[in-house]
């Protein structure tokens, strides 16, 4: 009710190597947005971060090993 908290989403913003996460919450940062969580190790491989949008709501930044990203910009799942 006081517009402050998690408004039950986050967006995500898939990345096409390890080093794109970093470099994305720099800009993100540069322009503005919160880092909620600096760029880290997951246990599953990859690697990622999360910044709030001057509106405040949480992206994620990430790249994962096992996504293929598409030159349209769009993700293939493995399987």
């Amino acid at each position: 009710a006081d517009g402050k908290g998690f408004a039950s989403i986050s967006l995500a913003h898939n990345l096409g190597n390890r080093d794109d996460v970093d470099a994305m919450l720099k800009e993100a940062e540069k322009a503005g947005a919160k880092i909620l969580r600096p760029a880290a190790e997951t246990p599953w491989g990859g690697r990622t971060g999360y910044f709030a949008d001057p509106d405040g709501f949480a992206w994620e930044v990430a790249w994962n090993p096992g996504f293929e990203i598409l030159p349209d910009g769009g993700i293939k799942l493995p399987g």
